[in-house]
């Protein structure tokens, strides 16, 4: 016996080809929509997308935060002295913004 499948449709109990890559029976068969082909973006453009919502779209404090000295500095420590998000260092004068 071929294998098949149900019809996507709810309440529709048709059988379609297993091979076959509309998952619809053939009455249901216009409510196909294919998938669009996936195609990963280039090292350049996924950096020059992240510039662009750096430069215009990112929060402008958080992003002075993230590239001043203190926090990559905080971030370079080992993993056992990681900071939690509601801790704060008093002696470097890093406090998480309070939403």
């Amino acid at each position: 016996m071929a294998r098949v499948k149900i019809c996507r449709k709810p309440d529709c109990h048709n059988t379609t080809p297993y091979e076959q890559d509309n998952s619809y029976c053939e009455i249901h068969k216009a409510m196909y929509r294919p998938k669009p082909e996936f195609k990963p973006k280039s090292s350049y453009e996924r950096k020059r997308q992240q510039r662009e919502y750096n430069a215009n779209k990112r929060d402008k404090e958080a992003n002075e935060f993230y590239h001043n000295k203190t926090w990559k500095h905080l971030s370079q420590q080992d993993s056992s002295n990681k900071l939690c998000s509601h801790a704060s260092v008093v002696d470097v004068q890093v406090q998480p913004k309070v939403i």
